[in-house]
């Protein structure tokens, strides 16, 4: 017989381990559970022990469906968004106003271009103002409101009283405010985040625009052209938005169809990538600017021509005083707002004024303009 304090033999040693096994992580016991049926304490023990069990059990159930859907979500997402870089191409080397969705017609731009005129005449500019009656709406609205700082008695029921009262210099001022804000494409829930952002850059762009040219004698031409720079991101955008929710029913009538939950479920939860409209808008931006041309016979207005300047092409003190305020106000308006966003670094935003030759009186300007304000009024943004 072996005796205590002498080796174990492997046999025991093994015997000895399982049951501590056993002991701490085996399965139920039906005869030791039987044993202890007597002990209250130890019943709610097993109740409790069993409850844990069965959450443990399903919630591993969700976690391998959560697994799976989100492996299903990352496939639709893939999937939407390789079949909205297709046709968002396809779309913007073929643009189609209509289609896409925008608020853009001749009569704006002729409008816009008549302000930019010097010699801008009220009596022409009041028949086309008259044709958009939304925009009369925002004229006769803007009557009523604070934001002209001044009372009057006229009759803001009357459209052709409110033009000849606002007159051309208000007229060049607030005409192209409405007609941008007219143009976003405010009903796309999916796109509410980089619209507002393009809001606030070309708001901010505009009134550095009538800084600059106010600084440099060419009055308010920049600042109304300056807001026909955002074109292009716009078409963009309203093309991205009105393809995103085509392709989103298709994929959710699909799913409906093959009554998985968790397909039309993964699909309601995709989002579309901006980078994917970014690097679309990127390759396609001249082509969107010709087929602007060639929609609305841009060609035939020689002011245009100060906004379709290749930014690479020439210096910058090559360029004529117009061009030149318009692409100085343009990067006046992204150092500024790479700014707020915590993105450009002090001694960086230094080096891009330098870049854009930006003098002391200019910087001076730029420091004391309200860029939440038109014509003294503050605005939304």
């Amino acid at each position: 017989m072996q005796q205590v304090g002498e080796l174990k033999p492997d046999s025991l040693v093994k015997l000895e381990q399982e049951f501590e096994r056993q002991l701490w992580v085996g399965s139920k016991d039906t005869n030791s559970a039987a044993a202890m049926a007597r002990l209250r304490e130890d019943d709610a023990a097993e109740s409790l022990a069993h409850k844990l069990a069965v959450e443990r059990a399903a919630l591993l159930r969700r976690l391998k469906q959560l697994q799976k859907q989100r492996e299903t979500v990352e496939a639709v997402q893939k999937q939407l968004s390789d079949s909205l870089s297709t046709k968002l191409d396809n779309a913007l080397l073929e643009l189609n106003l209509e289609e896409s969705g925008i608020p853009l017609c001749q009569t704006q731009l002729d409008l816009l271009l008549m302000l930019a005129d010097d010699d801008a005449d009220i009596h022409r500019l009041r028949p086309l103002i008259l044709s958009l009656p939304w925009l009369a709406r925002d004229l006769a609205g803007l009557m009523r409101s604070d934001q002209l700082n001044s009372r009057t008695e006229v009759d803001v029921k009357n459209p052709k009283l409110v033009v000849n009262y606002l007159g051309i210099e208000r007229l060049r001022l607030w005409v192209p405010y409405f007609c941008a804000r007219h143009w976003l494409p405010v009903a796309q829930a999916r796109l509410i985040w980089p619209m507002r952002k393009l809001w606030r850059y070309q708001l901010v762009r505009a009134i550095a625009a009538r800084q600059l040219g106010e600084l440099s004698k060419q009055g308010l031409k920049p600042y109304v052209l300056s807001w026909l720079m955002g074109l292009p991101r716009l078409a963009c955008l309203w093309s991205g938005g009105r393809l995103s929710d085509q392709l989103w029913g298709e994929f959710a009538m699909a799913a409906a169809r093959e009554r998985d939950r968790v397909l039309y479920e993964s699909v309601q939860v995709a989002q579309i990538e901006m980078s994917g409209l970014q690097a679309a808008f990127e390759r396609h931006q001249g082509a969107i600017w010709t087929q602007l041309w060639d929609n609305f016979k841009l060609e035939e207005h020689t002011l245009i021509e100060a906004i379709r300047f290749d930014c690479g092409a020439e210096a910058l003190s090559e360029l004529s005083p117009l061009s030149r305020c318009l692409l100085q106000s343009d990067g006046f308006a992204k150092s500024k707002l790479l700014g707020q966003w915590g993105s450009l670094a002090p001694a960086v935003s230094r080096q891009w004024h330098q870049y854009w030759q930006f003098n002391h009186q200019a910087m001076e300007r730029l420091a004391r303009a309200n860029f939440h304000a038109i014509d003294g009024a503050s605005i939304r943004s």
